[in-house]
């Protein structure tokens, strides 16, 4: 699988999915696939621009056993807010599949309302390995 990489604009966030990354945890080698999100989502036309990564996810969730998702948001729309659902029950059902999911959220520390989303979808997917990082 070729990897996925979306140049961020002023409406757009950043895509940089590396499919077959080797990671090391626990003194063991893993390949794994390292997906982030950055930026800002506020899209003219949503559809199209996460048709991609969408499409690309559900591909991996298949093919990929590990995948470590950073998103590193500064602000997004409520249309983006429906796609990110999107993605994190894509990442919820890889762990039904019995892969490997962990999920770094990043939010500045002075973002309260980016820290709160991510705590409310920590405890939306509790079965996801959810980390809610201050930065």
């Amino acid at each position: 699988m070729k990897d996925l990489f979306i140049n961020g604009t002023n409406d757009t966030p950043e895509i940089d999915f590396k499919s077959n990354e080797n990671i090391i945890i626990k003194k063991k080698q893993l390949k794994c696939g390292l997906f982030k999100m950055s930026g800002i989502s506020i899209p003219f036309d949503a559809d199209t621009f996460y048709f991609k990564v969408i499409d690309y996810l559900e591909i991996f969730a298949i093919q990929g056993q590990m995948i470590i998702f950073d998103f590193e948001m500064d602000y997004y729309n409520t249309h983006s807010l429906r796609y990110l659902s999107k993605i994190f029950s894509i990442l919820n059902d890889m762990i039904k599949n019995n892969k490997s999911v962990m999920v770094n959220w990043k939010y500045r520390l002075i973002d309260e309302d980016i820290q709160e989303i991510g705590e409310d979808y920590k405890e939306l997917y509790p079965d996801l390995k959810f980390n809610v990082i201050g930065i």
